[in-house]
């Protein structure tokens, strides 16, 4: 063979395989992140005598909690109906709605402030599904760049093109095992310990996909029980490190870039341990929705977590809205009445409320589902059940709520969103296929850009 050819031979060998375990890691991140059990989840939903089950995840020992348990465990005073249209519904007596979010939007323009909407959900958003396609609307309307908050993970983002590994000396815990400690608003914790090496975050730009400008600043969150250091490379080059003394509260760094980084690498040593709570890829100013997937869970656990360390992180994010879609993994479960779930969906809303006072809350309620009955698929029945406690709960604690099933098309509605061409369901009937995310993000940007222009020229006319 001559030299050529073989040099040539060599390259695309080289390439092939890189491609082929690209798209094994492609595929890996659709399994990352392992159900979470809530204790059995047919006894967290049925009736109250089964909630102290719950407290290897989220014990309810505490005072505030049992406050909430009488009052949420009987039948609420604010009831609403389920009605037949697309846009948002607002407890009756909201009469801030979105105000907060409208005027910092409003006022981006020639400061150097941030936007934040923090989008928890279950594996509906998992691979940034629904939240890329409401982040891409937001950010052509107000600006911004970058994918924003993620969780310290092995992580691949097709929008952004960029792909995050990590060295095999992290521990990525999960709520249940860091038992009521946690600290990461994104509920994910990366522990290192002191070692022989420095652990480290590598975050690339995937070249061959010619990627566009994205983000130029970087934004880390963490703490640490004893003296340690951080260094940061881009593209080997070092441009940044300093010593952490010990420390025992979040703390943020942040470095900016004149244009997005190519190859970012993250190294951390440390005498003691050391725990990543979250990082961020975004630009100076803008709107950012940070997608926070919490595969196999029904509601965001904020009461098994730090507070004090919760509290610190948002104060430092200041996000204006919380966005909660959350319910495919209570739909399976048949019970007469969800009382437990309708108290824990309740106490973390309050949570929110105590944690961000200004910023406002949107439920969105459970999309349609189908089981095989008889050999057909089906809805399932206590859809709309379900669906009742997270409109009640808005109402009854002034948040907005979005009826996804009924924009889907009511009873019925995931079947004939798999059998579209192309798929706007998968073949489980319960997820979106990357199509139907894509329509869902892009309704739900509609639908909230909508109402904040509307409340922006409300605010204009009255002044």
């Amino acid at each position: 063979m001559k030299p050529v050819r073989a040099f040539l031979f060599l390259v695309s060998v080289l390439s092939l395989l890189f491609l082929v375990s690209f798209y094994r890691l492609k595929r890996s991140q659709e399994q990352l992140h392992v159900p979470i059990s809530q204790a059995p989840i047919e006894a967290l939903l049925n009736d109250e005598d089964s909630i102290p089950e719950f407290q290897e995840l989220d014990s309810i020992a505490h005072s505030d909690s049992l406050l909430l348990l009488s009052d949420v465990l009987e039948a609420d005073s604010v009831k609403a109906e389920i009605i037949s249209f697309d846009d948002l519904i607002f407890a009756p007596t909201d009469s801030v709605r979105f105000t907060a979010l409208t005027e910092r939007l409003h006022s981006l323009p020639g400061t150097k402030q941030q936007v934040r909407i923090f989008y928890y959900g279950d594996s509906q958003i998992e691979g940034d599904h629904i939240t890329s396609a409401l982040r891409k609307s937001f950010q052509a309307r107000y600006g911004g760049k970058g994918p924003g908050l993620i969780a310290p993970d092995q992580y691949y983002n097709p929008p952004h093109q960029l792909i995050m590994t990590l060295s095999d000396n992290w521990q990525n815990l999960t709520i249940k095992e860091m038992r009521g400690e946690n600290r990461s608003i994104v509920f994910r914790n990366a522990l290192t310990v002191s070692g022989d090496e420095p652990a480290w975050f590598r975050i690339n730009r995937l070249r061959f996909l010619d990627p566009q400008a994205d983000y130029n600043q970087l934004r880390f969150f963490l703490y640490c029980s004893d003296n340690s250091r951080v260094e940061l490379s881009n593209s080997a080059q070092p441009v940044f490190q300093t010593q952490i003394d010990t420390i025992d509260q979040v703390q943020e760094f942040k470095m900016s870039f004149n244009e997005t980084p190519d190859d970012l690498k993250l190294s951390f040593s440390t005498n003691d341990s050391l725990w990543v709570t979250g990082l961020s890829l975004e630009s100076e100013t803008g709107v950012f929705v940070d997608n926070i997937a919490l595969r196999g869970l029904s509601y965001p656990p904020f009461s098994s977590s730090d507070r004090a360390s919760l509290k610190q992180m948002s104060d430092k994010l200041q996000p204006s809205l919380f966005i909660l879609h959350f319910g495919v993994n209570v739909v399976p479960y048949f019970s007469e009445n969800y009382k437990a779930f309708r108290y824990q969906l309740n106490r973390q809303i309050n949570l929110i409320r105590q944690l961000r006072p200004d910023a406002s809350i949107l439920i969105i309620g459970v999309s349609d589902m189908a089981h095989r009955v008889e050999g057909e698929f089906v809805s399932y029945e206590n859809i709309n059940q379900i669906k009742q406690i997270q409109l009640e709960l808005a109402m009854k604690n002034g948040c907005a709520f979005w009826d996804l099933e009924n924009y889907m098309g009511g009873p019925g509605s995931m079947i004939r969103w798999v059998n579209t061409e192309p798929p706007l369901g998968r073949k489980d009937y319960i997820h979106f296929s990357a199509a139907g995310a894509e329509q869902v993000g892009r309704e739900l940007a509609r639908i909230l850009i909508n109402e904040i222009e509307y409340s922006q020229l409300t605010a204009w006319k009255n002044n």
